[in-house]
């Protein structure tokens, strides 16, 4: 993945102006293959799909079947669930490498925490996750909930959301949603 410095549009030509945080990202859809190497107490949400959860979670490997599965909800976790030894795989590593793939998208987005709580639910095929820290607001209990009710209801009311997952993350300053 290389950074990009500017985006070159059929309309403007090469468009060099600064993202403030006041909007959306202007960038080229693309396809991506992200791999992120953290201690092997973390665990890491990123844009696309986890194509390595049996190297990196046992939970992970479960949780995604039964997120796309479309039962609501698989499990709650809960603080630290996800540093338990017996949610990672046997091998004695310092570090473990999670790999994320993502097609059709705009931009990579990643975070990742010794400490988070990891949910999931899944609605038609797509697998709807939340993550966040024991001491987020209490409504992050719930944003799987709220997520998968919003993925539901747009996608019968107008359109099927178009990618397999679907990220709340919360994060220091509130929080985001990832594809």
């Amino acid at each position: 993945m290389v950074p990009a410095v500017a985006v070159y549009d059929d309309v403007r030509g090469w468009n060099t102006e600064q993202y403030l945080g006041q909007g959306e990202f202007y960038l080229e859809y693309g396809d991506f293959d992200v791999s992120i190497t953290v201690p092997r107490s973390f665990v890491v949400a990123a844009t696309g799909t986890l194509t390595n959860a049996v190297e990196v979670s046992r939970r992970g490997s479960a949780r995604g079947s039964l997120g796309r599965s479309g039962r609501t909800p698989p499990w709650p976790s809960s603080p630290g669930r996800g540093r338990q030894p017996l949610t990672r795989p046997a091998v004695p590593r310092s570090t473990l490498t999670w790999h994320f793939t993502a097609k059709n998208v705009r931009d990579v987005a990643w975070a990742a925490a010794a400490n988070f709580i990891w949910d999931a639910s899944g609605y038609d095929g797509i697998l709807i996750q939340s993550f966040y820290p024991p001491e987020a607001n209490a409504d992050w209990a719930r944003s799987t909930e709220y997520a998968r009710h919003s993925i539901k209801h747009y996608s019968e009311k107008w359109s099927l959301y178009p990618y397999p997952t679907a990220i709340n993350v919360a994060g220091p300053v509130g929080g985001m949603e990832y594809r």
